[in-house]
This record gives structure tokens, C-alpha cells and sequence, in this order.
């Protein structure tokens, strides 16, 4: 049982890192594209909140999926995310703020998710005014396999039904209470509500007795153990990596330049889809044979 428990958690994880099927084609419909992985970091700090939004992106299908048109912009919109009334201090932290633009109401990620990529990492940040009881509801384009809310500081927690309270992480960031989620349907809303609670109340005098702890459930509490675990892996990976890659290897530093130029044509309207993703295909396949060559 524990085994099958381990496996039903950590599958979206492990998908993400799993490469697509091969195939060919491309497609309008994004049925096949899936958020395997969704993590949203809160902070509050005095009257604000802080939101980053870190998405694993994995397309299931066999054809390349590349959105539709947006009559107003003329690029296509592959993943379209609505934001929050009163959103202030957007940042698109990945990919770079070329691959975005903005829309009524939020942001719209432009570029092909090909099967045949590694998962796509998306991440942004914003902030909220803060208002104690305040609701968040957060939807998204495509379906989300896996949600994990991380209240971060230890005086902000959430309460929602459709959240899973998975405890408190201790991170060198500080406490975490880890809420968990999904899966959901693409436009499903997700509601909850925000308050501030300090992880140890203190006991008031002449107060009332003491709860007695509710009986355990162990399936439950290794269940849950095993998700916090996932979340704090993605956590880690999240919070404490390099803000920034380092330098392009030399091996395919003509590789990468040819491919953001390609880019830049196929932006500009000088380069026709088909041979713009024919080219791209295998300068990307260049980059991959040459940095394995130099793992060898």
C-alpha cells in the first residue's frame, strides 16, 4: 500500500522530467499540455504580498503545440495567464521578457511547447495589498497535475476546500506552511483565503482546556509526509538556485547565437513557421550532441 501511495504522489514530479513522445505536426488544441508542477511562494511583508508563481510545463502530446493568433499582437498565445485585480510590480523571471506579452488582465507566454523539449519552467512575480481574510483566486490555461502553495515567514497561513494542509517545512528561507492541491481542470479556480497566524500561539490564562490530538491515520501522515517532501525539493531548487545561468560554453556559443537570431527573424515576420521550427529542431539537437560529447 505505502508503495502505491509513493507512486500516486510522486508521479507528476517524475513526469516532468520524463521526455514527451516523438512525433511530428503541430496543434492549436492544448489538451495534451499539462502543468505538472505549479508552486505558488506568498510572503507577507507589512501591507503587501508577495506572490511568485513557478510553473512545470509538459507536453503529453505527439505534435507540437504552438497556441493561436491574438488578432491584437499578430503572435500566436500558446499559454495565456490571467492575474489578480490590484497586480503591481509584474516581473517575468523565466523565460526572458521577449517570449511575453501583455494582455487584458495579465500575461501570455508566445513560444511552440514541443514534445520533444524538456519541461518548460515558467516563473513571475507580482504583489498584492495585503488585507487579513483576503481571498486569492488563481485559474490556469491548461490542466494542473500537481498545486502546492507555500506561505512563507511563519505568520501567513491559508485556508481554503480545496486545500491539504501538509504541515510546516523549516528551510533556511525560514518556516513554510505547505498547503497542496489538484488535480485540477484547465480554468478551474482555485479560492482560498489569507490570514496572519504565528505558528505558536501562546496560552492565554484561565483559558479553555486543551483539545486532545485527534487519532492518527499513518497512510494519511506518510501521504502527506511525501508530498511535503516533493515540495520541498521543488522548494529548494526554486528558492536557493543561481539567479542566473552561467556563461554559454564555448563548444556552442555559435549554436545559441544562431538560435536567438532565428528567434529574432521568426519575431520580426522574416522567417515562415515550418522552417523556422526545422531550424531551430536541429540547431537544439547540435547543442545536445556536443555538450554530451563533452560529459563523455
Amino acid at each position: 500500500m505505502k508503495r502505491l501511495v509513493v507512486l500516486f504522489l510522486l508521479l507528476p514530479f517524475l513526469l516532468a522530467w520524463v521526455p514527451a513522445p516523438q512525433g511530428g505536426g503541430t496543434t492549436e488544441d492544448p489538451s495534451q499540455v499539462v502543468i505538472t508542477q505549479l508552486h505558488l511562494f506568498l510572503r507577507r511583508t507589512g501591507d503587501r504580498l508577495e506572490v511568485r508563481e513557478f510553473y512545470l510545463i509538459t507536453n503529453t502530446g505527439d505534435r507540437t503545440y504552438v497556441g493561436r493568433e491574438d488578432l491584437r499582437t499578430g503572435r500566436r498565445i500558446t499559454l495565456a495567464f490571467t492575474l489578480p485585480p490590484g497586480v503591481a510590480d509584474l516581473e517575468t523571471i523565466e523565460p526572458a521578457d521577449a517570449h511575453w506579452v501583455k494582455t487584458d488582465g495579465g500575461i501570455a507566454y508566445t513560444e511552440p511547447i514541443s514534445p520533444a523539449d524538456a519541461p518548460l519552467e515558467i516563473a513571475f512575480s507580482y504583489i498584492l495589498p495585503f488585507v487579513e481574510g483576503m481571498e486569492v483566486e488563481r485559474t490556469f490555461p491548461v490542466q494542473v497535475a500537481s498545486l502546492g502553495i507555500l506561505a512563507m515567514g511563519g505568520d501567513l497561513a491559508a485556508e481554503g476546500n480545496a486545500l491539504t494542509s501538509g504541515g510546516v517545512m523549516d528551510t533556511t528561507q525560514g518556516p513554510v506552511r505547505v498547503y497542496t492541491a489538484g488535480p485540477l481542470e484547465a480554468g478551474r479556480p482555485v479560492r482560498f483565503r489569507l490570514r496572519t497566524e504565528p505558528l505558536q500561539a501562546e496560552a492565554v490564562p484561565g483559558g479553555p482546556a486543551p483539545v486532545a490530538p485527534p487519532s492518527r491515520n499513518p497512510t494519511a501522515e506518510v501521504a502527506l509526509g511525501l508530498v511535503a517532501l516533493v515540495v520541498a525539493v521543488v522548494a529548494a531548487y526554486v528558492l536557493l538556485r543561481p539567479p542566473a545561468p552561467g556563461p554559454v560554453p564555448a563548444s556552442v556559443r555559435a549554436q545559441v547565437e544562431a538560435i536567438a537570431a532565428l528567434d529574432e527573424d521568426y519575431q520580426a515576420g522574416r522567417l515562415n513557421e515550418k522552417e523556422y521550427h526545422r531550424r531551430r529542431e536541429a540547431l537544439k539537437q547540435e547543442v545536445y550532441r556536443r555538450l554530451g560529447s563533452e560529459r563523455e
